[in-house]
Order: structure tokens, then C-alpha cells, then sequence
């Protein structure tokens, strides 16, 4: 690198970077004026290509509108297209959108091939007539001498005889069939590009107006069911191939004006595909009349079924009309065992009993899901080391931020409970920053009163309890610090449970007496008290507060809260 300072960096880099992005903007713009139609492609290929130079051109910082873009493709169109241009330009300027145009460019598109199809095969039988004549012209002198021959003649395929087996009828017609079951050949459906193979399958059946056959991934609702002898290979738009396996009919009912029954006549089944593909090309005098978010299909002016939009496709109104032999099927006690949300497999047997439902492969299974989705963490066993003094273990716990700030300013209250007499000392703060002050607090006043210190402090990992100023008020009094396991609060299960029976009784107390909720600290203080000098200790008989003051305590004075 030559250059010294960052402006020269900066128009070294310029100079280099900027010219070919000009340079690259140039060419795009130059191959898009250039491009015309291959006559190989689809309408679809088409629009996409064009599609493609504009993405191209915005990416360089030079957006095309959709009105260029649009007229673009309309120049571009062959010859058999004029009239379509002609009908656009006579479509209101609000409905001439990209969206629109590719529908009816693909609608007319399909349009031209059933007409090209039926002109081809017209063309063919008039072909096959004048060579038919000829040669009825030119052999009529000889046909006397070779019907005297044939009778001499037997088939090696038929057995019969008047004529040879290449002439044979039987064989011919089954050639024919053969052929037409071998599936030889590619069906192109467009709808296909923008399915996900590896989708989840639907049910549903969407419009699909590039197929060239109604197409299922369901077996059971084929009736008249042929299987193909061969595999049909399936073209889809995004280049990937596909097979059929066969071909039947299914019984639908469509909603047009009500619902009302229909036969959908030659469709595949594709097990590969994840959608029912309803096409328009395999059924002739069909309408097709498209909408911003439905569709309607007409036959002889007649409405045979509707549809509307979702996903940017068109969802059809068909209702399948499962065949009896399909509809009592036996399914798999695993099969149900999934349908009826991973219930007990018991239970699903005994429902499925009762309901005289038949169950195939009724063998013991192990679902993968019910094993990921319902296990869990077995109950702690109960402690088996006991207490046998006050102060030997005390138990603490943090409780908070409430919802509301307490009138004395405190969002959290700091709970410490011994483990010998149940007795319970409450501090309220409104950080956790004061809770090593407040132990510090307690573990001075119990000293004071026993003239000993505390033997063990069990906490859970809250910063508010790991931290340098404990640990060292800890370590310089001579109190170990026991820690929970982490995710693991049942090893500090009376402290817990603790929290839970003050909460409810404090909440009990304000809401019995409809009390601003501003005074949780004044309803926990009284929680506290009372569970001290009325509640139960390790020491049968015995309260909290006889065990740590050495005296019963009175209760005479005991008021209801808010009074």
C-alpha cells in the first residue's frame, strides 16, 4: 500500500471501486435493452429473467418503475401475443399492475397451448387420410391378390388367423395402452417453484393454472386407481423432478352457488408433492376469472366452484369425498395415540374400544415425543439432617421488586428463618444493595442476645447474597456460607416456601379488607409477627418465639388488620 493518509486511501479505493460499479450499471442497463424472448422459455421464465434486471439495477442504486418494466415485457412477447396486447391496453390504468399482468399473461399462455395442441392433432389426422387415399389408389389393383394370401396366415400374438402379428389389433392396442401407463414424458407445473417440498402437508386444494393435471398426494382418495408402469417425471419450475405414481378419479363437492357434487377426472398422485394441485389445462371449457383475492371457475357459463386468496395462492372451495373402503381403514394405535394429543396409550385404547374404532399393529411403542415432552425432575427427598439449637442453620431469601413501592419506600423484603425454631426475622429494603447491611444487622443482634454467633447461612446465587462485602463479614465472624446448586431452589425449600405462606397471607389481609396495595409491608410485618408466636416449631408443642425468646408469648393483644 502506497498511499500515506487516509484521503489518499480514500480516492485510491474510489477510484478503483467506483468506476467498475459504473462499469457494471452500464452493462445491466445494456442487456436489458437488448433482451428478447427465447422461444423456449415460459411465460413465468420470462417475467422472471426481466424481473431479474430490475432487481439488478436497484441493487445499483438505478430503480426502474413497474411501468417500464411492465412495457418491457410486452414488446417482448412473440407474434401470437398481439391481441393481447391490444386487450391490455384497454384495461383500466389502476388494474394494470405486475401482479395482474403475469396472471393473464399465464392464463393466455395456457390458452394457446390447448389451442396449438387441438391445431396439431387436426393437422396430423388430415396428414394420415391423404396418405391413406394414396395408398389405397396404389394398391387397390393388388388387394384381391393379397386377401387370397392372408388366408393362409395365422398371428403368433392372437393365434388368429388373416393377418401377421405386426398387423395383429390385440398387440397394437396394448402397445398403445402400455404407452400410454408408461408415464414417458414431462408434465411442467408452475405452481410448484414456489412450494416447499419439505413442508408440512395440506389438504387444501390451490388453483394451479401451468399444470397440466390435477395432482394429490393422497392415495385414498383415488377411486378407478391405476398405477403407472413406469414412474411419470414431473417437471417442476424451479428445475427439480418429481414422480407419479399412478392415476384415478376423486369425487369432490364444490361450492359455486352451494355445494354441489363433481368428479375431478385423470389425476396423478404425486406422493412428493405437499399441496392439491387443481389444474385448469386438463379439463376443456373451463373460465377462469381471476380477482385481486378470489377466483371463480365456469363451465358453459355456470359456476362450478370459487375460490380466494391466501399466501398469494388460490385456495379452492372442494370438499373430498373419501371412498367407503378408504373411510374404514384401520390406523396404527401409534397413528391415534399422535391424534389424540400424546394422551396415556391406555386410555387411548380403552376410547378407541368404546367407540368400536378397529386398531391395526395394536404392539407396544415407544413415542419419541411423549419421552422429550413429559419427562421430569423427580421430588427432592427430605432432608435427613436435623437441627438441634437455635442459630444452628438459618435459612434466607430475598423476596421482590413488588409492583408497588411500600409507603416507607421498599420494593423487597429479606426474609431470614431459623431452622430449629421457625422463628422468622423480616427487614424490608428498597435495593439489593442493602441486604449484606441488614444481615450484618441480624447476625449482631443475635449475638448480642445468645452471646454466640450463627453456625451456618444458606442462600440461593443471588448477587445480592455472592458478593465481596458478605463474604468478608462471613469469613471475619467465622459463619459458613452454604450455596444452592444452581436451578436447583428446593435445596433452600424452607426458605421458599416460606416466601409463598407470607406473600398469601399478606395478600389475604389487604384484599380482605380492600386496602391500598401500598401497605404489602405493613400486611407482611403483621404476617411475620403473628406465624412467630402462633405457628409451629421442630419442638412439638412449642412456638417460634418461646423456642428463640425462652418465653410463651401473649396473644391478647392480637387486633384484626386494618382496624
Amino acid at each position: 500500500m502506497t498511499c500515506k493518509t487516509a484521503r489518499e486511501m480514500w480516492e485510491k479505493l474510489q477510484s478503483i471501486y467506483a468506476q467498475k460499479s459504473e462499469q457494471s450499471l452500464h452493462l445491466v442497463q445494456a442487456e436489458l435493452f437488448q433482451y428478447q424472448k427465447d422461444p423456449c422459455d415460459s411465460i413465468s421464465d420470462h417475467v422472471s429473467k426481466i424481473e431479474k434486471f430490475a432487481q439488478q439495477l436497484e441493487a445499483l442504486g438505478e430503480p426502474i418503475s413497474d411501468t417500464i418494466l411492465m412495457t418491457k415485457i410486452l414488446l417482448t412477447l412473440p407474434s401470437c401475443y398481439n391481441h393481447f396486447f391490444s386487450a391490455w391496453e384497454s384495461t383500466p390504468k389502476e388494474e394494470r399492475t405486475m401482479k395482474n399482468l403475469t396472471a393473464r399473461l399465464l392464463t393466455e399462455e395456457g390458452r394457446l397451448k390447448a389451442q396449438n395442441s387441438r391445431s396439431e392433432t387436426g393437422d396430423a389426422a388430415l396428414m394420415v387420410q391423404k396418405q391413406w387415399n394414396k395408398k389405397a389408389l396404389k394398391s387397390g389393383s393388388s388387394q384381391k391378390k393379397e386377401n387370397l394370401v392372408s388366408e393362409d396366415k395365422v398371428c403368433f400374438y392372437c393365434k388368429k388367423p388373416g393377418h401377421v402379428k405386426k398387423d395383429c389389433y390385440h398387440l397394437k392396442r396394448k402397445l398403445r395402452e402400455q404407452k400410454s401407463n408408461s408415464g414417458q414424458g414431462h408434465v411442467l407445473v408452475s405452481l410448484l417453484s414456489n412450494m416447499n417440498l419439505d413442508n408440512e402437508k395440506d389438504d387444501s386444494w390451490y388453483l394451479d393454472s401451468g399444470a397440466s393435471h390435477h395432482m394429490t398426494f393422497r392415495k385414498e382418495w383415488l377411486v378407478n386407481y391405476v398405477p403407472f408402469s413406469d414412474p411419470v417425471h414431473i417437471v417442476v419450475g424451479n428445475g427439480q423432478k418429481i414422480s407419479a405414481l399412478g392415476r384415478g378419479d376423486i369425487n369432490v363437492l364444490a361450492f359455486g352457488r352451494g355445494w354441489n357434487r363433481h368428479s375431478l377426472g385423470s389425476v396423478l398422485y404425486v406422493p412428493d408433492i405437499t399441496q392439491n394441485l387443481f389444474s385448469t389445462n386438463s379439463s376443456k371449457g373451463l373460465k377462469v376469472v381471476i380477482t385481486d383475492n378470489s377466483c371463480e371457475i365456469m363451465k358453459n357459463n355456470e359456476l362450478i366452484v370459487v375460490g380466494y386468496k391466501t399466501m398469494n395462492m388460490m385456495k379452492m372451495h372442494f370438499k373430498v369425498i373419501v371412498p367407503e373402503t378408504q373411510a374404514v381403514k384401520a390406523y396404527s394405535l401409534q397413528l391415534w395415540h399422535e391424534r389424540f394429543a400424546h394422551q396415556n396409550i391406555q386410555h387411548v385404547t380403552k376410547l378407541l374400544k368404546e367407540n368400536q374404532i378397529a386398531v391395526k399393529n395394536n404392539d407396544n411403542f415407544a413415542c419419541e415425543g411423549c419421552i422429550m415432552g413429559k419427562h421430569h425432575r423427580e421430588p427432592f427427598k427430605d432432608s435427613l439432617s436435623k437441627t438441634s439449637r437455635v442459630g444452628q442453620l438459618i435459612h434466607c431469601d430475598l423476596c421482590g421488586p413488588m409492583e408497588n413501592t411500600s409507603i416507607g419506600g421498599a420494593r423487597y423484603f429479606l426474609m431470614l428463618k431459623d431452622d430449629y425454631s421457625h422463628y422468622r426475622v423480616c427487614y424490608f429494603v428498597a435495593q439489593k444493595t442493602e441486604v449484606p447491611k441488614k444481615i450484618e444487622n441480624f447476625l449482631t443482634r443475635f449475638k448480642t442476645q445468645f452471646n454466640r454467633n450463627v453456625d451456618t447461612i444458606r442462600t440461593d446465587n443471588g448477587l445480592e447474597f455472592v458478593n465481596k462485602e458478605l463474604r468478608d463479614l462471613l469469613e471475619n465472624l467465622g459463619i459458613r456460607h452454604q450455596r444452592t446448586v444452581r436451578y436447583t431452589p428446593q435445596q433452600n425449600g424452607k426458605a421458599e416456601r416460606e416466601m409463598r405462606t407470607v406473600n398469601d397471607l399478606a395478600r389475604s389481609l389487604l384484599y380482605n379488607r380492600k386496602m391500598d396495595l401500598r401497605l404489602w409491608a405493613e400486611a407482611v410485618n403483621y404476617s411475620v409477627y403473628t406465624l412467630n408466636r402462633t405457628g409451629k416449631s421442630e419442638v412439638k408443642g412449642k412456638t417460634p418465639f418461646e423456642l428463640w425468646r425462652g418465653k410463651k408469648p401473649s396473644v391478647s393483644h392480637f387486633r384484626v388488620f386494618g382496624t
